[in-house]
């Protein structure tokens, strides 16, 4: 049997694990934390699986968040704020659904369907002293953590045409909230302030039952970059009214669904204020004695959460390794990886270039968003990209020509469908 070690318990490693479970290969899992450690842990992320990802998880079983308990995003609510312009606000609707579940649930119950189905599950913190004894020990080795681990991600080479920043491009301001109502229908609200920085609201399944994750993306000297910094724990209260005031003054589309009387952080621990900086790395790494490393996750393409693209990406590539190392019986070699490689190269290349677009965007990316908000058909079909985002890239942002083309496309001049 084909043993696999798999280092890190992201959405990569897991997806990958399950693909090779069923697959029949062994697959071991190497953790740095226990299920119950991640349940009682600080906010690590927020997360918003786009349909693509939703069906993979659906042809795993692993599709445990659905209509029965969870809220499902059926599509976004854009809003634009630009000096000397009236603030845009419209409607794209999703084909098909996404859905929002605190992390620190979602990775505990895949770990407890793993061991169910036969994977073995250590915990232990490995470091780059570790991997020729991992590999020795395994025919397939994959590592999936690596944003903050250095050594770890010093195996694998930056792709320098796809890490175009050398610090970070954000200041993150991510916490969990009660008190903000659901748009109508439910969705994702993608809120920019022009200048200043974007927010992500998400209707997310928290610990504590719904709730709604604000994600600040604040700019260096903008208004908001004090976010960041701000220090809940010294004073609650001063936390909680200067985020009202930066909803009011620039994501005005937000702060109307805000009831000032209940809004408050559901837990001190739900709160994650950070930066880091965006990198893409070479997929594989060959060894001293000759073995392979397989990259996937945020160790492949640390991403910005701007764009909600980091956990679907991981999980695609995750599920294009299992692809290729169970067609090749489990049987790695620099062809393999090459041809891996080759094979998500447009995804790759053009989610990371869409992210980017968005972290430092054009002039002509306002202007979309007013014909968008000027036609129904645009926003929608911009919207349902999200499921396949290497497309808005290459069929819409790459440059001013690919983006007027696209906008030329689209004939109607029926408004974009407003919120109830």
């Amino acid at each position: 049997m084909v043993s696999a070690g798999l280092v890190g318990a992201g959405v990569s490693s897991l997806h990958l694990g399950f693909r090779l479970l069923e697959a029949g290969f062994r697959a071991t899992l190497y953790a740095q934390k226990r299920p119950e450690e991640i349940l009682g842990g600080k906010l690590q992320n927020s997360v918003s699986h786009q349909y693509d990802t939703v069906q993979r998880e659906q042809a795993l079983g692993i599709d445990f968040w659905n209509d029965s308990n969870c809220r499902l995003a059926r599509g976004h609510n854009h809003w634009l704020q630009a000096p000397g312009m009236q603030s845009l606000e419209f409607w794209g609707s999703f084909d098909g659904y996404g859905k929002c579940v605190d992390y620190r649930m979602y990775i505990p119950r895949l770990m407890e369907e793993f061991e169910k189905r036969g994977g073995d599950i250590v915990y232990r913190d490995l470091s780059a002293a570790d991997i020729d004894e991992l590999a020795d020990h395994h025919q397939v080795v994959a590592i999936g953590v690596g944003k903050f681990r250095s050594s770890l991600a010093d195996f694998f080479p930056r792709q320098e045409e796809l890490s175009k920043h050398t610090e970070p491009a954000r200041l993150l301001c991510c916490g969990v909230f009660e008190g903000v109502e659901d748009t109508d229908p439910v969705g994702v609200t993608i809120s920019i302030s022009v200048g200043h920085g974007e927010l992500i609201v998400l209707p997310m399944e928290n610990q504590t039952g719904p709730a709604t994750a604000l994600l600040f993306e604040n700019r260096r000297g903008g208004d908001l970059e004090d976010l960041m910094s701000l220090d809940y724990e010294a004073d609650p209260a001063a936390f909680e009214c200067r985020i009202l005031e930066a909803l009011e003054l620039h994501h005005g589309s937000t702060y109307r669904r805000v009831d000032h009387k209940p809004f408050t952080l559901t837990r001190p621990r739900d709160l994650l204020q950070a930066s880091f900086t965006t990198v893409t790395r070479r997929p594989w790494a060959e060894l001293s004695n000759g073995k392979y490393l397989l990259a996937t996750g945020d160790l492949r393409c640390t991403m910005d959460p701007v764009t909600g693209q980091g956990a679907n990406l991981a999980s695609y590539g995750a599920w294009m390794w299992a692809d290729h190392i169970i067609a090749a019986g489990g049987q790695v070699d620099e062809a393999l990886c090459r041809e891996y490689e080759r094979s998500v190269a447009y995804r790759t290349a053009g989610t990371v270039n869409f992210n980017n677009a968005m972290l430092d965007p054009e002039p002509y990316l306002p202007e979309l968003m007013h014909a968008m908000a000027e036609n129904a058909d645009m926003a929608d079909d911009f919207t349902r990209r999200f499921a396949c985002p290497e497309t808005l890239w290459w069929e819409v942002l790459k440059d001013r020509q690919t983006c007027d083309a696209y906008m030329a496309r689209f004939s109607s001049t029926a408004p974009a469908a407003a919120l109830h």
